[in-house]
């Protein structure tokens, strides 16, 4: 297998966010670069140049209908990495462009691995910090039983230190055990929990299970209104309210970070096939 260079990763990546506009675009889904990915498209008019992902938000309800369409199409060029059609441990989609595969430094729990596009839906969350705090204490206790319910999830929990292999034993082994083969159960629960502020008047929306943690809170207007951005070669869309977003993620979103600091995801490796 051949390692893929930056410019191609690049490329699958956005022949993957081709498809995904133009499907939203016929079935009137509303979606929007989300992350890094917005804040390249506005800083950069493309790829931030030493990122190499794509990631995309929806509201749930256009999340649905996109999970909907890809499950039908179920074109060939690309894999669905979706609970409701393959095992996962991940609690979002990805998109997955099917002439490549990765290796990963952490785990190899996922079933379907390549260069892939983040699909995040988007949902109410609770006003109060404490009771955002608690949803999100339940999406991340779900998601360590999820990731040790699917082959290799013992795997996944590797500590290089003896202290750290034995709690691997103690804990990781017995969840593996009790939970294995069951994770569309536990990304079910993991869907409802993200859920359950949905149908309350609320004044924030944002992906509770984030990496951003406290930072993934917005106000739910920003999600109300959408325009094109150039992203590369590509017209795509995005929230037109991107400043509020990109402000509560990143700060002055425009300066650019120290030499240092510039860095991607250096845990994952990518070959074609």
């Amino acid at each position: 297998m051949r390692k893929l260079t930056n410019e191609e990763i690049w490329q699958c990546e956005l022949e993957m966010l081709k498809y995904i506009d133009e499907i939203c675009q016929s079935n009137q889904i509303e979606y929007s670069l989300a992350g890094g990915t917005l804040l390249g498209a506005i800083r950069h008019k493309g790829f931030i140049p030493w990122d190499d992902d794509v990631d995309l938000i929806l509201t749930r309800h256009n999340y649905e209908k996109l999970m909907k369409v890809l499950m039908e199409e179920n074109e060939p060029r690309f894999s669905l990495l979706y609970y409701k059609k393959v095992p996962t441990f991940i609690s979002f989609t990805r998109l997955i462009h099917g002439k490549t595969t990765s290796v990963s430094k952490h785990n190899e729990s996922n079933i379907l691995k390549g260069v892939w596009v983040d699909i995040f839906p988007i949902d109410t969350l609770p006003d109060d910090k404490g009771e955002r705090k608690l949803q999100q204490d339940k999406v991340k206790n779900i998601g360590k039983r999820l990731r040790a319910s699917i082959k290799g999830g013992f795997k996944y929990a590797s500590f290089p230190t003896l202290s750290g292999f034995l709690a691997k034993i103690i804990i990781f082994l017995p969840w593996h055990i009790r939970y294995y083969g069951k994770s569309r159960e536990l990304c079910e629960k993991i869907d409802y929990v993200m859920q359950e502020y949905n149908d309350q008047d609320a004044k924030e929306k944002g992906f509770i299970d984030s990496i951003y943690f406290e930072k993934e809170h917005f106000p739910k207007e920003i999600f109300e209104k959408y325009e094109d951005v150039e992203f590369e070669n590509l017209v795509v869309r995005k929230i037109s309210n991107h400043d509020i977003y990109l402000k509560q993620l990143y700060g002055e979103y425009m300066k650019l970070p120290e030499e240092k600091d510039r860095v991607s995801h250096e845990i994952y490796e990518w070959y074609w096939k």
